[in-house]
């Protein structure tokens, strides 16, 4: 269920403010492809490029996804017996390809 929140006073009254509810088929939608297609800007240099092209150091408990242009860490992926949580560092901007030019093997 998604909450209305009222506009602050000086707001554009065409901006609605919603709850996260609202954004949450966007998110299924960007994570609904082939990871290893997503595509990350470094915020650093500005190089971007598919997961599956960045170097990742990984110990078990931490992945650590860094540029493949600059070495800076993009993102940090900590594994914890209750979850995984997503720690962002220099990752400017995170797209995923449109469905239409994926291959039918990378999109699910």
């Amino acid at each position: 269920m998604t909450t209305i929140h009222p506009v602050p006073e000086g707001a554009d009254a065409g901006v609605s403010q919603l709850d996260g509810n609202a954004v949450v088929g966007v998110f299924a939608d960007v994570f609904s492809v082939d990871p290893s297609v997503l595509v990350l800007t470094c915020g650093h240099c500005g190089v971007a490029g598919p997961l599956g092209g960045t170097v990742v150091e990984d110990d078990g408990r931490c992945a650590i996804v860094r540029c493949r242009a600059r070495t800076r860490t993009l993102l940090t992926l900590v594994r914890a017996p209750d979850g995984v949580s997503v720690r962002i560092a220099a990752l400017a901007q995170l797209d995923t390809p449109h469905p239409s030019v994926l291959s039918p093997e990378v999109s699910r």
